[in-house]
């Protein structure tokens, strides 16, 4: 728990399915909030995200603006 608090930001290195699910829980807080262009979270999309489940969850707050 301890690792994850501190590499939450670290897109580098993750270490296992929780530390994805966290990055990205957390981009997609930050993308919700911040206005990222569309281009910028399409980017960010292939870059971070692995499973399914955050990816979908991108697609509808992309989709919703």
């Amino acid at each position: 728990m301890v690792y994850l608090v501190g590499h939450h930001h670290a897109l580098k290195g993750v270490v296992g399915l929780d530390h994805q699910i966290l990055l990205e829980a957390d981009y997609l807080v930050n993308t919700g909030e911040s206005g990222d262009s569309e281009e910028a979270i399409y980017r960010m999309r292939e870059v971070l995200f692995r499973p399914p489940t955050g990816t979908a969850l991108l697609d509808q707050i992309d989709l919703a603006r």
